[in-house]
């Protein structure tokens, strides 16, 4: 009797082993898979943008007369310091959080005057904003023109915080990712950057012909999105398993609910 005990402890630890081993395999693959996603659209898009403003007209109202659909480019927020470069989307659904900057449906857009609402991932593109701090410069670029910011202010808020992208009468920008950084599942709060317009929009200077410029994502950027990935991810296992829909990069502001909301 006491050796069949025995022999099922092992069969049952010999499987536990291969369970967690197969889990961290899946976890592994799926990081892997989410930083490749993220990576190539942000080259492709980054690209295709540079091309697309390479002629455009230097029109202020260019991006308020054309509606913008879900998924569709804004343009790319620059705050060089961090080595944050990104493409921005318009919405802030989990899909495009995933590999995209958000733009907030309910604020305004670049080019008219209030509050632009711009979203992202804490352990994601919006990684580097743990180091932002005042003065900061941001510049967030249309295909028509540049609109230039001055970070004023950062706050940690609670979720339920809503009047940080309330429209404002003055030009500015509002960037909201979770907080803290550090923290492993859904974070309880949400950390804040306020930065005020200092200019109107800055005219596009005319480029050389000769073939597109390509920029991609800067290699410090790179290296902050598959670590941080993969650092937070491979966290997520705990979560999961007491929240069957995944906690990883899965970040949903919902203003017209009354809270900026995690999933």
């Amino acid at each position: 009797m006491k050796k069949e005990r025995q022999g099922l402890t092992r069969r049952v630890l010999r499987a536990t082993y291969y369970f967690f081993l197969a889990a961290g395999a899946m976890a592994l693959v799926y990081v892997g898979y989410a930083a490749a996603d993220l990576f190539w659209y942000q080259r492709v898009e980054m690209s295709k943008f540079e091309t697309n403003s390479a002629g455009a007209r230097a029109d202020p109202h260019a991006i308020e007369a054309t509606p913008i659909p879900e998924g569709g480019v804004i343009g790319e927020i620059q705050v060089r310091r961090l080595g944050l470069k990104a493409i921005v989307v318009q919405g802030d659904s989990e899909k495009l959080l995933g590999y995209a900057v958000g733009h907030l449906p309910e604020t305004a857009l670049p080019g008219k005057a209030g509050n632009v609402g711009l979203a992202g991932h804490r352990d994601g593109l919006f990684r580097p904003l743990r180091n932002v701090r005042p003065g900061d410069s941001i510049i967030l670029r249309t295909k028509n023109r540049d609109f230039q910011y001055q970070v004023e202010w950062t706050a940690v808020v609670p979720p339920t915080e809503v009047g940080v992208i309330k429209p404002t009468s003055e030009s500015a920008l509002t960037l909201i990712t979770c907080f803290p950084f550090s923290f492993f599942g859904p974070a309880p709060e949400r950390f804040v950057v306020r930065a005020r317009g200092f200019t109107a929009g800055v005219e596009r200077a005319p480029r050389i012909s000769g073939g597109a410029q390509h920029h991609s994502t800067p290699w410090r950027s790179r290296m902050t999105l598959f670590v941080g990935d993969f650092r937070f991810a491979t966290a997520e296992l705990s979560s999961f398993a007491q929240n069957p829909k995944p906690s990883f990069g899965q970040i949903d502001m919902q203003s017209h609910q009354g809270h900026l909301r995690v999933q």
